[in-house]
């Protein structure tokens, strides 16, 4: 009988003491899950408006009024990382991608926008501030054919609303096959 009243006594400690790691656990958890609610926040929908814009635009190669939507120091990040950094720099990409790459047209569709207010430096080379981060598919028409790549661009915002850093997820190798020119590589990207 000692026998099963030791077991009984062994099986009462270990629940407490697994319930004990569990409760623990899990005020760890909500002290996490506060902190990333404290530091991170839904931006006003304004931003969204200008991520739309400025995608448009971009995307009608309406590259003035685009370029008036961007600080003289903003940076465009490729999706292999390189980057071009200016406004100059990177209207000229533009119009240089169009007359080289033969693209006729672009059109964004199926468009998402979130707009995030992180109030701490993110890991990376993520800043902090507000950014939106823009999901959709590009309907691409070139001279040889025609595509559609899904696509993500994070737009970032400087305190007077102007885009200073935009950066783009995408597969590449898609655009460079319709093509027929890869338009990074020619231009040192």
């Amino acid at each position: 009988m000692k026998k099963g009243a030791s077991f009984s006594k062994f099986l009462l400690i270990n629940f407490f003491v697994l319930l004990f790691q569990f409760v623990i656990g899990c005020t760890s958890l909500q002290s996490d899950a506060s902190n990333d609610i404290e530091n991170y926040k839904i931006a006003t929908p304004d931003y969204i408006v200008l991520s739309e814009k400025s995608l448009d635009l971009l995307a009608s190669f309406e590259l003035d009024s685009f370029a008036s939507m961007l600080s003289d120091d903003v940076e465009y990040e490729f999706p292999n990382g390189k980057k071009l950094v200016g406004k100059i720099a990177l209207i000229n990409y533009w119009k240089n991608y169009k007359n080289t790459s033969g693209i006729k047209s672009m059109k964004i569709i199926n468009a998402n926008y979130l707009p995030v207010d992180t109030h701490i430096k993110p890991k990376g080379d993520e800043t902090q501030g507000i950014k939106v981060v823009a999901d959709f598919t590009n309907n691409m028409i070139f001279d040889r054919m025609d595509i559609s790549v899904k696509m993500n661009f994070n737009f970032h915002f400087n305190d007077k609303k102007m885009i200073n850093r935009i950066m783009t997820y995408y597969d590449q190798t898609l655009i460079t096959n319709a093509s027929k020119v890869d338009v990074l590589q020619k231009t040192g990207m």
